[in-house]
């Protein structure tokens, strides 16, 4: 068997890959990169192409799956099992796909203020590949309400209940259903009050109020020289 290693790696994850035939063992080495962070995990596909046929190789030891970064990565694989049925020439393909990047919620910012009844947007970025969350209102680190069990696609759309209380140092929490202790949470913000009452209403209260002295002020006709005061307005 005469081993080809193929310069075609299709991967941008991975650098300087070589593989050694060692026995009946190939010593497979090779960098895996980072895209943004040591903390990313990557599926790793080793693959050996023969005869048009490519074929899946199973390291002796540790696994190709959840693979964090490094240089100089060594995976061995038995020769003997994995390609006991190939003879001749055989080339070889490294890739790796990333499946996991730290989770990082992008809104809501650091301070931000909303109304009570308004609605808030959660977006974050990250986490393992096609992962749903649960989705809580945390403050002081104390649980106040869960907000959602199934959420996922990278945003969510939280209608803020209008007996929510107001405080200034609220946070989002967010839990992967599959990974509950890698949670993430969110900048503090603050839930305000709705609009208050007596805003909306004292326009109608100064209408009110000059309509009463209209209705109210004496007749034009009248012997009486004095107009009595406008009523006062309402205290707020």
């Amino acid at each position: 068997m005469v081993i080809i290693f193929s310069s075609n790696v299709w991967s941008q994850s991975v650098e300087n890959a070589s593989i050694v035939q060692l026995g009946d063992d190939l010593i497979i080495s090779f960098d895996l990169m980072p895209k943004e962070s040591v903390k990313e995990l990557y599926t790793v596909t080793i693959l050996a192409i023969a005869d048009n046929d490519s074929i899946h190789l199973i390291p002796k030891k540790g696994y190709l799956t959840e693979v964090r970064p490094g240089n100089s990565l060594q995976f061995v694989v038995s020769g003997k099992e994995n390609l006991k049925n190939v003879n001749g020439e055989v080339d070889f393909s490294i890739s790796a796909e990333m499946v996991y990047s730290p989770l990082r919620i992008l809104s809501p910012q650091q301070g931000v203020s909303i109304r009570r009844g308004k609605e808030m947007k959660l977006e974050w970025k990250g986490g393992f590949d096609k992962d749903n969350y649960t989705l809580d209102l945390i403050q002081s680190d104390s649980l106040i309400s869960t907000i959602n069990t199934n959420v996922g696609g990278g945003r969510y759309n939280w209608n803020i209940p209008k007996r929510t209380k107001k405080k200034e140092n609220y946070q989002l929490r967010l839990t992967s259903n599959r990974h509950a202790s890698q949670p993430e949470f969110s900048s503090e913000f603050r839930i305000k009050n709705k609009i208050p009452v007596v805003v909306k209403v004292l326009p109608v209260m100064i209408l009110g109020g000059a309509l009463t002295y209209w209705l109210t002020r004496p007749d034009e006709s009248s012997t009486s020289s004095e107009v009595p005061d406008p009523p006062a307005l309402p205290e707020l």
